[in-house]
């Protein structure tokens, strides 16, 4: 009987060892399979300045992960820049408007990890602004500079 008190007591020490750690293991591989593109992902804008007072700029995102299709954009507050509306996009030929549909302001590439986004700068102030491009599997932030009203490129 002594025998079988000195295994039993190691054996449920172990057990119960095993039971305290496992919830933290559970939360570390959790954290290893979070995707990367939450953590320090990036957008490249072309063009990186716009000017002001613009209804709809073309502003094409090359993002440095894949975060899935872009969905949501949003500009810092107080930066003015939002997501053009849809009355105000250009229309062409490939536009949805021939199919009765409204244009796009969020348009993903087939390939890589690209978007172009028309934004509206209309109510735009001057300077550098974040914007955040959101995703299916997170997201990527962006910097996108304002020129100062009456700048042209030849100054």
């Amino acid at each position: 009987m002594r025998k079988a008190i000195h295994t039993a007591l190691p054996a449920a020490f172990v057990a119960a060892v095993g039971l305290a750690l496992a919830p933290a293991s559970a939360h570390a591989q959790a954290q290893a399979q979070k995707p990367a593109a939450q953590e320090g992902c990036t957008a490249q804008l072309t063009p990186a300045a716009v000017a002001p007072g613009q209804k709809a700029v073309e502003v094409v995102a090359a993002l440095s992960t894949d975060v899935g299709a872009v969905n949501e954009v949003k500009a810092q507050e107080g930066s003015g820049v939002a997501l053009a509306q849809p009355d105000n996009l250009p229309k062409s030929q490939m536009s949805r408007s021939d199919k009765g549909d409204a244009p796009e302001a969020i348009e993903m590439a087939k390939r890589g990890n690209s978007a172009t986004l028309w934004l509206s700068t209309a109510d735009a102030s001057p300077g550098e602004h974040s914007i955040v491009l959101k995703g299916e599997k997170g997201q990527c932030t962006a910097k996108l500079s304002i020129e100062k009203p009456g700048m042209d490129e030849g100054s």
